[in-house]
C-alpha cells in the first residue's frame, strides 16, 4: 500500500498463522502505519501449503478460502477507516508453482556428479566456488550426466545464463554453475536416492513412489511459473492498455 510521502516504510513479514484470520482483522491501522508512505505485508501462503501438499489433496482450496477471508478483512478495515480513497493497493506474488510428477522426478545431483564440499558452497540452484577451473569441471561433468542419463535439467555457467532471467550485470548474485529443473521436476544439489529412501516426512510416500508437493524455481517464461499482479487505488488509472 502506497501513500505519497517521504517518511519511512513499514514492513512486516508474517507467517500465515499470525494473521489470525479467525479472530481479528488482517490489518490494524495504527498511527505508525498510517504515517508510513508504504506499508508492505507478506504472507507465506499459498506457497507453504503447496510445498507440502501440492495442488490435489484439498488443502490448497482450504488455504485459498482463508486468504479470501484475510483480504476481505483487510478491505473492510480500510473501508471502515475511510482509507480506500487515499491508498493505492498492490497485490503481487513473486512466482508460480508446478506439481512435482513423482519421486522419479527428483534429480539428486550427487548421484551423478561428485563435488568436493570443501571447495564449493551450495545454494538452492547454484554452485559457488572461487576456483574457476573447478567450476568448469563441475559444469562439464553435469552437462555430461544430463546427456547420458536424460536428466530433465538445464546447466549453465554464470556467463551463459539467459538474459531473460534479468541477472545480466549482477553476476555476484548467482552461482558459478546454475542448475534449473524442467517444470514438474525438482533438482537437489545435496540429496541422494539412498537418503531420500530413508527420509521420513508427510511429503513423500515411498510405498507407491509418489510425491505430493509442488515446487518453483523454473524458468519464469514457463506459464506455470507466472505470478500475479493486481492493483487499485486513486492514483491508478483505468481502461489503459
Amino acid at each position: 500500500m502506497f501513500l505519497n510521502s517521504s517518511r519511512s516504510t513499514c514492513f512486516d513479514f508474517c507467517p500465515f498463522y499470525c494473521w489470525r484470520v479467525n479472530k481479528k482483522p488482517a490489518l490494524t491501522i495504527t498511527p505508525y502505519t498510517r504515517s508510513a508512505p508504504r506499508e508492505e505485508r507478506y504472507i507465506d501462503e499459498p506457497d507453504a501449503t503447496l510445498h507440502v501438499h501440492g495442488f490435489y489433496d484439498g488443502e490448497l482450496q482450504k488455504t485459498l478460502t482463508k486468504l479470501d477471508d484475510v483480504f476481505k478483512r483487510l478491505i473492510d478495515e480500510m473501508q471502515r477507516q475511510d482509507l480506500l480513497k487515499e491508498v493505492n493497493i498492490i497485490l503481487a506474488a513473486d512466482h508460480g508453482h508446478a506439481q512435482v510428477g513423482g519421486m522419479k522426478n527428483i534429480v539428486c545431483v550427487p548421484d551423478y556428479v561428485k563435488m568436493d564440499r570443501r571447495r564449493v558452497k551450495l545454494g538452492e540452484n547454484s554452485i559457488y566456488t572461487h576456483d574457476k577451473a573447478y567450476a568448469q569441471e563441475i559444469y562439464n561433468n553435469l552437462t555430461k550426466a544430463v546427456k547420458e542419463n536424460g536428466l530433465k535439467i538445464k546447466v549453465y555457467t554464470k556467463n551463459d545464463f539467459p538474459n531473460h532471467h534479468f541477472y545480466k550485470g549482477r553476476s555476484s548474485r548467482i552461482g558459478d554453475v546454475i542448475v534449473e529443473a524442467d517444470v514438474g521436476y525438482v533438482v537437489d544439489l545435496s540429496c541422494t536416492r539412498i537418503l531420500l529412501k530413508w527420509y521420513n516426512s508427510t511429503i513423500y510416500e515411498y510405498a507407491n513412489n509418489t510425491i505430493y508437493n509442488s515446487n518453483h524455481g523454473q524458468d519464469p517464461a514457463n506459464l506455470e511459473m507466472n505470478a500475479i499482479l493486481a492493483f487499485s487505488g486513486p492514483d491508478i488509472g483505468s481502461n489503459h492498455k
